[in-house]
């Protein structure tokens, strides 16, 4: 078994030498954490002294926990792991955010349905790992806590997933009837009988009622198509632009490109510098089309700061200041002259 106390000098008093372990300890997380890629928004751990004297160490990747082996005097979890529940989104829309207070920044959503794992806790605000391994914090009201295998239940029996942007469900088969809740593009559920123009649905968080049968889709099976993404994400065309978020309320730019993907069943990062990694490196070399529904990248300085969905012909979709078309070229009429300069490249999720 390593020992830290070969690091620590003798002559430290208690304090002096727990605050030298919490440092090493800190260091070999943020080692672990740059060799496998991963910052704030996919890792977090806590150390603090225990009452014996130990120092209890939390880390939210199982990457890290992996590498930190095992120290004397060190205690370490993999923070969740053990948990027999996970937390779901109980609203149509959930926000998550930096710090455990509404006015930090909104780092992303999840909508009605989608599960997280509670890492840590502070008065009514929850620390989560999304299902994408992003991290934040969501409020104790807008979430709740169900037996892992009873998300996994519901999981297999939804059949169909709300199309509309935003919908209501309804107590009866009418409209003028007593909302249920409102509901957004994606959100899960278990499609019942369908009575004049309504269909009822079980939602994921064990309430039921009745939808506008044109507001459902059944879920995509087999592989998506380069069609169908670009019909989804001109759906969103008109929708608000909002910093963080990923629902049909308002997206920013990857949140477009996450929810719209996720629809279709392919599965991305949060972020537009995460996006960039993924699929196939794709070159626009003169003339040449780049494949419809590929992802283009924009940024200056070194760093990815948007991203759209190629439409083609040099136009693509995206989420700035609402959802829109633009174009690359000067001969289009909805030229976008900011973007076209810091194009960057694009990457493609569909090639074989």
């Amino acid at each position: 078994m390593p020992s830290i106390r070969s690091g620590l000098s003798p002559s430290r008093d208690g304090k002096g030498q727990m605050r030298d372990k919490v440092s090493m300890i800190k260091e070999a997380i943020a080692a672990a954490e740059k060799r496998h890629g991963l910052d704030w928004r996919t890792s977090w751990s806590k150390a603090e002294a225990g009452p014996d004297g130990n120092l209890r160490v939390s880390v939210s990747r199982g990457e890290v926990f992996a590498e930190l082996g095992e120290y004397e005097g060190v205690e370490t979890e993999l923070a969740g792991a053990s948990s027999p529940s996970v937390l779901q989104a109980v609203s149509s829309v959930v926000d998550v955010r930096r710090q455990p207070e509404h006015s930090s920044e909104l780092l992303t959503q999840a909508i009605m349905g989608e599960t997280m794992t509670r890492i840590d806790s502070r008065g009514d605000w929850y620390l989560v790992v999304l299902e994408d391994g992003y991290h934040g914090w969501v409020r104790s009201w807008n979430v709740g806590s169900l037996p892992r295998e009873e998300a996994a239940a519901f999981a297999r029996r939804a059949d169909a997933m709300v199309a509309s942007s935003v919908g209501y469900v309804l107590s009866e088969p009418g409209e003028g009837s007593i909302p249920v809740s409102d509901i957004t593009a994606g959100t899960l559920v278990a499609a019942g009988e369908e009575q004049g123009g309504f269909t009822r649905i079980e939602l994921p968080v064990g309430r039921s009622g009745y939808i506008s049968s044109g507001s459902l889709e059944p879920l995509p099976k087999g592989a998506p198509s380069r069609e169908g993404i670009i019909e989804r994400a001109m759906g969103f065309l008109g929708i608000p632009y909002i910093w963080g978020g990923t629902s049909a309320k308002g997206f920013d730019c990857s949140g477009l490109v996450k929810r719209v993907l996720r629809m279709e069943g392919l599965e991305t990062m949060r972020d537009a510098d995460q996006q960039s990694s993924t699929g196939v490196a794709v070159e626009r070399k003169g003339g040449a089309e780049l494949p419809p529904a590929s992802l283009l990248f924009f940024g200056e300085g070194g760093r990815i700061t948007h991203v759209a969905i190629n439409i083609g012909g040099g136009r693509f979709v995206h989420s700035y200041g609402d959802g829109r078309v633009n174009s690359l070229l000067e001969t289009d009429n909805d030229y976008e002259v900011k973007l076209a300069g810091i194009y960057l490249f694009a990457r493609d999720l569909l090639t074989v």
